[in-house]
């Protein structure tokens, strides 16, 4: 696989990427090795939070202005520790794991700057 991305601009972004027959090959560890350091990236430079529903965060975190920040780092703690299980291509999931991998799919349109 080889993936190639200009810098943004108002004109978009060019892309250019060649996805060969084996990246396919067990494409979850694939993605899980590209997802990983993205997002522990996006935690790094993060300065917007989304809105984090109540039912995804324990109870001492929800719904109040001052943890709004909390919050949205916890879901993204949930989804690193899933990825970085899922780069190693571990078989067994555990519930945290579970967890990460459905915070991902919930809060995937959140995943911006």
């Amino acid at each position: 696989m080889k993936v190639k991305m200009g810098q943004p601009s108002h004109k978009g972004q060019s892309t250019k990427i060649t996805i060969d027959d084996w990246d396919t090959w067990d494409m979850d560890v694939t993605l899980a090795k590209i997802i990983h350091p993205m997002l522990i990236q996006l935690k790094k430079q993060n300065d917007a939070t989304p809105t984090v529903h109540n039912q995804d965060v324990p109870a001492k975190l929800r719904k109040t202005d001052e943890n709004s920040m909390a919050r949205w780092n916890w879901v993204l703690d949930e989804m690193i520790y899933a990825f970085s299980r899922c780069k190693t291509g571990e078989d067994t999931p555990d519930p945290r794991e579970a967890n990460g991998l459905r915070l991902f799919g919930v809060y995937y349109r959140a995943l911006w700057t």
